[in-house]
């Protein structure tokens, strides 16, 4: 996977040696080692956000009426994932309206290297037939 030419940035390359939010700086003229702070590009509205608090909630929140199928057998995210600019810089290029995150073993963590973007039918093809068992 070709990444972005920027120091410091692990974001997927997307054109002229760049990733999306490095792209999008340059052409209109902004600083491009200021922070990255996705709250200036994406409202918490946004569903590519919404799924990110959704799924640390999932995996975090025992009081989550869904942590029993997640957090509560034991999965987890990628330790990278807990702030959103990473999350982000793995996910968002992906994303397209309409699409929810996936994992595409239901019985492994969240991570870069298991998640991806899927209709509500993929989803509901992927989904574990045991649901909160691990795997048995």
């Amino acid at each position: 996977m070709a990444i972005c030419e920027v120091e410091g940035c692990r974001r997927k390359l997307l054109a002229k040696g760049m990733c999306a939010f490095h792209y999008k700086r340059k052409r209109f003229g902004r600083d491009l080692t200021a922070p990255f702070r996705p709250s200036a590009i994406l409202p918490k509205s946004h569903p590519v956000y919404v799924a990110w608090t959704n799924m640390k909630t999932r995996c975090d929140n025992p009081n989550s009426t869904q942590y029993k199928w997640y957090g509560g057998r034991g999965i987890t995210y990628d330790k990278r994932w807990k702030w959103f600019e990473n999350f982000y810089a793995d996910m968002f290029n992906s994303w397209q309206e309409g699409l929810t995150l996936d994992r595409k073993n239901s019985n492994k963590n969240y991570g870069p290297d298991n998640c991806v973007w899927s209709t509500h039918q993929e989803q509901a093809n992927n989904r574990n037939p045991r649901g909160y068992l691990n795997g048995a």
